[in-house]
């Protein structure tokens, strides 16, 4: 089974970051944020985004990946996010469930983009391609950009 490990994590009062990640890349996607509605202004504002993203596992196997997060915002700096959602191949035979958390920055950077990592946890009953993904954990980083498009690296 493939592992990602957080090594380092620097959480100053500035919210500057620094994470290492050890371990192969399993996937990459790219897509939007097809969705949002706010869920609640009081006592903290919650928000819903819905995602969907395409890319490639291990640089060969085309996946789709839909996926819904409940972001609250914490103060006025990060997002704390939970989501679950699903990924299936190209060919729709095979499926993997999953479930994630994590933090997201709100203040953008200067290129457009905010940060969001956390980690994943799967699920699937797939003994092709995604087999390998069931019972994993991963952790992740994600760039969106202003408009809601997403650079994932898992």
């Amino acid at each position: 089974m493939l592992k990602q490990t957080i090594t380092q994590i620097d959480i100053s009062t500035s919210h500057k970051k620094k994470m290492s990640i050890l371990g192969d890349l399993i996937y990459e996607t790219k897509g939007r944020i097809v969705y949002q509605r706010i869920l609640a202004v009081e006592p903290r504002i919650k928000v819903e985004n819905t995602i969907l993203l395409n890319g490639l596992i291990h640089g060969i196997v085309n996946i789709s990946d839909i996926g819904t997060f409940i972001n609250t915002i914490i103060d006025n700096t990060i997002y704390y996010s939970r989501g679950h959602g699903f990924m299936t191949t190209q060919d729709g035979r095979e499926m993997a469930k999953w479930t994630a958390q994590g933090i997201q920055e709100l203040m953008v950077k200067e290129n457009g983009k905010s940060m969001f990592r956390g980690s994943a946890f799967y699920h699937t009953t797939s003994k092709g391609k995604l087999a390998f993904l069931n019972n994993s954990m991963t952790v992740f980083e994600s760039e969106v950009d202003r408009t809601g498009n997403i650079l994932n690296k898992e």
